[in-house]
This record gives C-alpha cells, sequence and structure tokens, in this order.
C-alpha cells in the first residue's frame, strides 16, 4: 500500500524506548511497539463480523480524466479484547484496528483517509504498514514447531511484493499440507484461518485505522483513494463497444476480509453512460475475471453466431419493455444471507450482500453508452442522408438540370446534419466508445459530398430524340452512380440502428456469456 510520506505515522510515535531502531535491510532485527501490538491484536481477524458492522463503498468517474474514484465508509466497533497502543486518559486509549485491504501494487493516487468527524487519520508508510501486517499475520497463526519453521515465509507475505509474497504463501502451503497428518484437527483449523487471511495479505496491505476511543465504541472511518479505469480488453468486446454495439466491461476486485454485517457497492457511471448490468461473485479463493480466454475454438465460432442473435433479440426486448413497462412490485423477497442481490436507480448500481463468509469479492459491471446525444444524433444523420441520396437516384436526370442548386445542397445539408453530433464536453470514457458510432456519422456525411463530386465530373451528353427530333440533355451513368451512393448511405444507417438498438438498458442479473 502506497502512502504519502506527510500521511506517515512518526516512527518515534510508534516505537517504545529500548526498541531496536528500524533498518531497511533483508535481516529482521525484531518487533517494535506497534508490531508487537499487531501480533496481540490477530485475533480480531479471524471473524471481523461481531465488530466490523457495515461496509459502503462508492464508485465513481473523475471528471474529465480516465480514472476511477473509490470512497469507502466503515462502521466499527472496537474490537473487545484489542490492546491499547497508548492511554490518553478519560477511559480513552488510541487503538490501531485492521479494518479494509488496500492493493500493494500498483500504488494509489490521491488517497485520503478520515474519521466520522472528517479530522485526517495518520496512515502508516508501506514499509511499517507491510512489517505489522507481517507481525499480525504470525500472531493469527498456532504456535508450536511449524509456526518457527513458516514465520520467514509468512513476514515475507506481509512484506514483499505480490509475486515474493505468492511464492512465500506457496511455501507454507507446501510445508502445511506436507505435515498435515501430523496436526490435531483444532490446530489444523487455526491454520486454515490463517491462510485465508494470507490469501488477502499476498496482494494487499492491511488499513490499519488509528482511533483514540473507548473500548467497545462505534466508529466511523472514510479512505478513498483513485486509479486509472480499466476495462475489459477482449478485441471482440472493443470492436463492439466501439460502436455501440456491445457493453464495456469492467471488473473490479473486492478483497475485503469478507466477514461483515453488510456491504454495499455503488458504480456510478460516467456522463452520457448508464449501467447496463452488474453482478456481485463472492467466493472463498480470488475469483478469476471471465475473459473468453480459456473457450474453446468451437465454443468461439458458436458465439460467433449465437451472440449477434441473442443481442438482436435482448434489444428488441429492451425497446418492447421501455415502451410497454411491466408493473414493479416494490416488494421482493429478501435473499438468504451470504447471497449477492442488485438493484439500479437512476442509472447507478447498487449492489448488497449480507453475512457472508467468503473472502474475495469480484464485481462485474457493464457500462453502456446513453441512447440520447450522439447515437440518437447519428441516427437521424443517417436516416437523412439516405433518404436524400434515394431522392436524388430517382429523379438524376431532374436534379442534374439544375447542378449549382443540387451541389449547393449536397454540401450544406452535411453540415447542418453536423450539429446533431457535435457533443463538446463528454467525458474521456464515452468519447472512447463513441469512435465508431462517430465514423458511421462521419461516413454517412461524406456521402452528400461524394455525390456533389459525381455530379460536378459528370459530362453532360446532348442527343436527339429519333421521334420528336428533340434535344435531349443525358448524364452517363449518374443515376446509377448515385444508387450505389445511397445503398451505401442506407446501409451505414442501418449500422447506426443497430447501434440504437441493440444495447437494452438495465437487465439486473447477467447469465453466462
Amino acid at each position: 500500500m502506497a502512502a504519502d510520506d506527510d500521511a506517515e505515522v512518526d516512527d518515534r510515535e510508534l516505537q517504545e524506548d529500548g526498541d531496536p531502531p528500524r533498518a531497511d535491510t533483508i535481516e529482521y532485527e525484531g518487533p517494535t511497539k506497534l508490531e508487537r501490538i499487531a501480533r496481540e491484536s490477530a485475533f480480531a481477524l479471524q471473524d471481523t463480523r461481531p465488530w466490523l458492522h457495515r461496509r459502503v463503498e462508492k464508485i465513481r468517474f473523475v471528471e474529465d480524466q480516465n480514472m476511477i474514484r473509490r470512497e469507502v465508509s466503515i462502521d466499527f466497533t472496537i474490537p473487545p479484547g484489542l490492546p491499547k497502543f497508548e492511554d490518553v486518559g478519560d477511559e480513552r486509549a488510541i487503538y490501531f484496528v485492521p479494518i479494509a485491504l488496500l492493493a500493494k501494487w500498483p500504488p494509489v493516487m490521491a488517497f485520503s483517509f478520515k474519521d466520522g468527524d472528517g479530522h485526517v487519520v495518520p496512515l502508516l508508510t508501506s514499509t511499517k504498514n507491510g512489517r505489522v501486517d507481517a507481525e499480525a499475520l504470525i500472531g493469527l497463526s498456532p504456535e508450536g514447531e511449524l509456526r518457527t519453521c513458516v514465520e520467514p515465509s509468512l513476514r515475507t507475505i506481509g512484506t514483499g511484493d505480490p509475486q515474493e509474497a505468492q511464492q512465500a504463501f506457496d511455501l507454507v502451503v507446501q510445508l502445511l499440507l506436507q505435515r498435515r497428518d501430523s496436526l490435531d484437527p483444532d490446530e489444523l483449523e487455526k491454520w486454515a484461518r490463517a491462510l485465508y487471511v494470507a490469501t488477502n495479505i499476498v496482494s494487499n496491505s492491511l488499513v490499519w485505522a488509528r482511533v483514540v476511543a473507548r473500548p467497545s465504541d462505534r466508529q466511523v472511518v472514510k479512505f478513498g483513494f483513485e486509479h486509472p479505469f480499466e476495462a475489459e480488453m477482449v478485441l471482440r468486446r472493443r470492436l463492439l463497444s466501439a460502436f455501440s454495439w456491445g457493453a464495456v466491461r469492467a471488473h473490479f476486485e473486492l478483497p475485503n476480509l469478507g466477514e461483515r454485517g453488510s456491504y454495499h457497492l455503488q458504480v456510478t457511471p460516467p456522463p452520457g453512460m448508464h449501467v447496463r448490468r452488474a453482478t456481485l461473485r463472492v467466493s472463498k479463493v480470488p475469483p478469476v475475471p471471465d475473459s473468453g480466454q480459456q473457450r474453446t475454438g468451437g465454443e468461439r465460432v458458436w458465439r460467433l453466431v449465437a451472440k449477434p442473435i441473442k443481442t438482436t433479440f435482448r434489444g428488441f426486448r429492451g425497446k418492447w419493455r421501455a415502451l410497454f413497462p411491466k408493473v414493479i412490485h416494490s416488494h421482493r423477497t429478501k435473499p438468504p444471507p451470504g447471497t449477492p442481490y442488485e438493484r439500479n436507480v437512476g442509472d447507478r448500481a447498487h449492489l448488497y450482500i449480507e453475512a457472508t463468509q467468503n473472502q474475495f469479492g469480484l464485481a462485474r459491471i457493464d457500462f453502456m453508452v446513453s441512447r440520447v446525444g450522439l447515437i440518437r444524433g447519428a441516427l437521424v444523420t443517417g436516416v437523412a442522408v439516405a433518404v436524400l441520396m434515394t431522392v436524388l437516384a430517382t429523379r438524376s436526370g431532374t436534379f442534374a438540370a439544375q447542378a449549382g442548386a443540387t451541389v449547393t445542397v449536397l454540401l450544406v445539408v452535411p453540415a447542418l446534419l453536423g450539429f446533431l453530433i457535435v457533443r463538446p464536453g463528454e467525458h474521456p470514457v464515452t468519447t472512447k466508445n463513441l469512435i465508431g458510432v462517430r465514423l458511421l456519422a462521419l461516413l454517412s456525411g461524406a456521402i452528400p459530398v461524394a455525390a456533389a463530386v459525381v455530379l460536378l465530373a459528370v459530362v453532360p451528353q446532348a442527343t436527339t430524340n429519333p421521334r420528336t427530333h428533340q434535344k435531349v440533355t443525358s448524364y452517363p451513368n449518374l443515376a446509377s452512380d448515385w444508387w450505389i451512393l445511397a445503398g451505401v448511405a442506407w446501409y451505414l444507417a442501418l449500422l447506426v440502428v443497430f447501434s440504437w438498438l441493440l444495447p437494452s438498458r438495465w437487465e439486473g442479473p447477467a447469465t453466462p456469456d
């Protein structure tokens, strides 16, 4: 966990007189006061449900940046029996409580940490935090010969980077499996609990909240940070989302110790987009996002055939439901404890779960560009150009005879329709997912210009009607060229229709796809 230096808790405050000095060496020199307290506080990590009551997390997009802002509010009670760091009088003391997890890498940006009154909470540096985490992990492990044997590895899990920590974790698991038969059931269960916590600490650091309170006091802390927005990078999805034929899918990992009274995740899409679908998956092992890479060749071919049909059906169904909405009853059966459920209110996704025993969470959010604005303007532009070209191709001779006025109309109409697709101030994420639609709109706008060029390039030919002996002016190939352009215009308009039609709005729980 990375933090600014000015947010560090001074080591002089956290270290008792006589404690060994902190050294940036590989050799471990011994625990400081806070590290010893962390080892004694490890029992609180075994089951956080009695004291970690509620966690609310909000995810929103930073204005004019391809960044995500995550804000977390945690409601907890000082765990009974938690050792004090220092008495401050009036029955109050300084406590360090492990309330959440933050990824070790990459470093978070714009980190803020405050209590319920808005006061800044001091934060440990990465190095100090790693040593404290290691002591907590050691304290959580059952005493004995096995702990002594794996203690260096446990310490590496807390202090090392994710790769080093994973190697150390694998070594601990290997040694534990080798000696499994010699352990009694109670000790084996304690090791299982310790390893559950260790799986989180491999890639994350514990957030230790420094609070001044009385024993069993109710506390609220809030912290927030920013990180780049990373969408699913599968080529198929990138192409579909660029033309607004498919959703932009993002996965948000939720390493949260997995045991609390309740958890609420609110996701707000960037301006110009809405949440099409949101799901929350929890498991006892780190969930792996389904990117489709593990599918066989036959499954991928089948998806190329079935997915467009399925998506088209959903698009028509979504439009039908928008025109004829069903009556939604306000009361719904509450799911059993530990089962995620979702709501969508005001273009925001709300994911909930209560009393879960699982440790890891993965939120999958599908974002879609709204059907107003650019897509609607591109649809009007495409249809208007297609109708215009059809009329011109039908009466090509009449319009060619008035070449000046026809060319003027062909050049002015795209400029007038261009106001429908110009959208200043778009969010970068929204702009990125409208590239294909803008391309279709630009191509539609270029067709009248091409028609004007064709008209100017045609050399009129004068012929005599053998029956009436009157001179007739003809324009060779003009009608056929304009019919070709009209066909292209209707094709582009059809593609924009799919952009407007295919993705329906909120669909609730996702089905595997």
